[in-house]
């Protein structure tokens, strides 16, 4: 069999409501090429594996099985860079969380068709139908776009309103698995969109292609998750900063600037929890807030970079 042309990435721990409308979703997509699904369960407690395993066995030539026997997550060990990545040769990658699902079956095509197109892209990526489920509150809107219809997203786009899905993304092989690596970040799917903007553009189509699923169970349900959500916040962009565009650093700076003040205004405890530290780190990302200017300096920077 030749190399697929696409990976797809599907993460799954505990979904067994959901898995085999995820898989099927890709097992059904309708291509002119090779594509491949790995999919990482980590040691789910329900029927999950089970599930993956019958569909293993009856599209051997697309779903290829990660199955843990021990949580990794519990573990503090990313499974992409670790276990998935390193076995992909595809040029693409795709993804579908484990609880989301794909409602087009032109869905790869549509979106590698145009990546082979345009080459001077980083990703493709679309919109999204949302599904509540009981418990959720609902939102008019979920994911606010900087514009309507197709358009490029750049840098700038992602960093002030993250608006793209991770279900909805193909991109290329080279960038994703290169990556850099940090496994004390909250927000992975943005550090990711935000490495690839860094290199070049990304291309959002109107197309609505992917079920997106808001319930109790997500990672941002989660408890734990939001009560270490500023530190992760902090920490990705401190992290960002070093690959970001020159042009964006002082914007993200002055982010890197507010959560100093956060922490010192709060006393949030952490490990980098130091009153002179935070206040000196708070003035020298940010000087212009000692003398009460940052949010219009923050506008003009943005507004300057949006032309």
């Amino acid at each position: 069999m030749k190399n697929s042309l696409v990976s797809v990435i599907i993460l799954a721990y505990n979904h067994e409501k959901y898995i085999d409308e995820t898989l099927k979703g890709v097992v059904e997509q309708k291509t002119n090429f090779n594509f491949e699904c790995y999919v990482h369960d980590d040691a789910s407690t329900d029927s999950t594996p089970q599930i993956i395993k019958s569909y293993a066995q009856k599209y051997p030539d697309i779903i290829k099985p990660y199955l843990q026997k021990e949580n990794q997550f519990s573990k503090g060990v990313k499974p992409l860079t670790k276990f998935i990545y390193p076995q992909l040769k595809s040029k693409y990658v795709a993804y579908c969380e484990g609880d989301d699902y794909w409602t087009d079956e032109l869905k790869l095509s549509k979106q590698v068709e145009f990546l082979e197109d345009n080459p001077q892209y980083s990703f493709c990526c679309h919109d999204v139908n949302m599904k509540y489920e009981q418990g959720v509150s609902k939102k008019e809107t979920f994911y606010q776009k900087p514009a309507d219809g197709n358009f490029n997203v750049k840098f700038i786009d992602e960093f002030l309103n993250h608006f793209i899905a991770t279900p909805t993304i193909v991109a290329k092989r080279d960038l994703i698995v290169n990556v850099p690596v940090n496994n004390n970040l909250v927000s992975g799917d943005i550090y990711t969109l935000l490495y690839l903007l860094s290199h070049a553009d990304g291309y959002y189509m109107q197309d609505k292609m992917v079920v997106k699923r808001r319930n109790l169970g997500g990672m941002t349900s989660n408890k734990d998750y939001r009560s270490k959500a500023d530190i992760g916040r902090y920490r990705l962009w401190k992290e960002v900063v070093k690959f970001a565009p020159k042009e964006i650093k002082p914007i993200i700076r002055t982010k890197i600037a507010e959560y100093n003040r956060l922490f010192i205004k709060t006393r949030i405890q952490s490990p980098f929890y130091n009153k002179m530290k935070l206040m000196y780190e708070a003035l020298n990302n940010d000087p212009y807030w000692f003398v009460g200017m940052s949010t219009y300096r923050k506008r003009k920077l943005v507004a300057k970079i949006k032309g």
